[in-house]
């Protein structure tokens, strides 16, 4: 599994088919549920699949209303989803993710 949309980054490279794989996931389950995502970004699929380096990573963090809508405990139970569907629905319901498209 994996997103691919253009996107184009702060140092002002454009990249149109840009395919980004979750590479690091951290749930906290405490006081505070939370959810850490690392993605990577690789030029396209074709760079991803010949075991290239990423161009950079994006890190984002779900907590409050969001974690207990994907990531809850009793969802993913109820459920039996895979964490990582999760991870890229929540995703593409970020504005900079709107058009994504899954891989």
């Amino acid at each position: 599994m994996a997103l691919q949309l253009e996107i184009k980054l702060d140092n002002g490279i454009e990249l149109p088919q840009a395919y980004l794989s979750v590479n690091k996931v951290e749930f906290t389950y405490t006081d505070i549920n939370e959810l850490s995502v690392e993605l990577s970004v690789f030029k396209d699929v074709v760079a991803y699949e010949a075991s290239r380096p990423e161009i950079t990573k994006f890190n984002y963090r779900c907590s409050g209303i969001e974690f207990d809508t994907y990531f809850s405990l009793n969802i993913l139970n109820m459920e039996n989803r895979n964490p990582l569907v999760g991870i890229y629905e929540w995703l593409k319901s970020m504005p900079n993710f709107s058009s994504a498209e899954d891989v």
